[in-house]
């Protein structure tokens, strides 16, 4: 969707349903094998909730943080376009979109970029393109008020209970071994 080379560190493909998935950043990067410093952190999404009959979205959090440190401002369309921002949550909200249980086979999803997610310089910034069965789509920019390197992300439906069997959950970075003419700092 991004249209940016990527290298997948992780697979969560769900056998049996599940109430949250949770990636250990920290550890997944540190056991990579490459010439380049990772920076930018990738996440995707193809899912469905136990949510019955209306499309749900996913939300989540970073490094365990439940505090009102999540900012966000999206565009979600369904059945009538929708503009929100919103300060002071406790998790991202409406970063992807995920298909509900009523049509089986079904699945939504999208993307979330976190560019330098891996650095203590600045807050991180979260941008996301996503959606659900043709008929949702989801655009949204946020912001993770804390300086800390992200080192855990915890994905959550937002409405429904649980994620149904078959949804899948890639944790990428930016593969930036193509990008030999520019030094990183």
């Amino acid at each position: 969707m991004f249209n940016i080379p990527t290298y997948l560190i992780e697979q969560q493909v769900l056998a049996t349903a599940a109430t949250t998935i949770t990636f250990d950043v920290a550890t997944l990067v540190a056991a990579m094998n490459v010439s380049w410093t990772p920076r930018h952190l990738l996440v995707r999404v193809n899912g469905r909730s136990d949510r019955a009959s209306t499309r749900d979205t996913t939300v989540l959090q970073f490094n365990g943080d439940t505090g009102a440190n999540y900012n966000v401002q999206f565009v979600h369309s369904d059945t009538t376009a929708t503009a929100v921002r919103q300060s002071d949550q406790t998790e991202m909200p409406s970063t992807a979109g995920v298909a509900d249980s009523a049509d089986a086979n079904v699945f939504g999803g999208g993307m979330i970029l976190i560019p330098d997610a891996l650095s203590t310089r600045s807050h991180k910034s979260i941008v996301a393109l996503s959606g659900a069965v043709e008929a949702q789509s989801i655009v949204l920019a946020g912001r993770w008020a804390s300086t800390a390197a992200i080192t855990s992300i915890l994905l959550q439906p937002q409405v429904g209970t649980n994620f149904m069997t078959g949804s899948t959950f890639d944790l990428c970075v930016v593969d930036e071994s193509f990008n030999h003419t520019e030094q990183i700092i």
